[in-house]
């Protein structure tokens, strides 16, 4: 999907992906390798050069937590449970 984008905007890319993450790292390799295997395609009709295609591992999301409510409530909820607006301590 991602040769069929970059070859659909005439684009080579440099590619660069998180080092931590073997998935970004096997994606980026595949990628390398149709790109290679299919050189003539990404050459033809190239435009400037200068893209760089950023891969990045969605596991490894800091802002998402944060996005979570900070209430009283919430934290109540996520750590005893809240059913019909009660919370049972046994």
């Amino acid at each position: 999907g991602l040769a069929a984008v970059l070859l659909s905007l005439k684009k080579k890319p440099i590619i660069r992906y998180q080092k931590n993450s073997e998935l970004c790292q096997r994606v980026a390799q595949e990628l390398s390798r149709k790109m290679v295997e299919e050189r003539f395609l990404f050459d033809a009709g190239q435009r400037g050069s200068g893209a760089v295609l950023l891969l990045l591992d969605r596991r490894n999301d800091p802002v998402t937590p944060l996005l979570s409510q900070w209430t009283y409530q919430a934290m109540v909820h996520e750590c005893l449970g809240i059913v019909k607006n009660r919370v049972r301590l046994q």
